[in-house]
């Protein structure tokens, strides 16, 4: 994944989480936005060892 395409899916998180944290509407969304940024950013890989 290149940073123009992290950056990207980092800011339709933000974007979700805030529209979510204002409205509380798209709920779905957030979490869907949300978890496309952990995986691209590996915070959803473990540390030690395994896959």
């Amino acid at each position: 994944m290149t940073d123009n395409e992290y950056s990207k899916t980092r800011k339709a998180a933000v974007d979700a989480l805030i529209y979510w944290a204002k409205t509380g509407m798209r709920e779905f969304t957030m979490r869907d936005a949300v978890n496309e940024y952990l995986e691209a950013s590996g915070a959803n890989r473990p540390s030690i060892g395994g896959e």
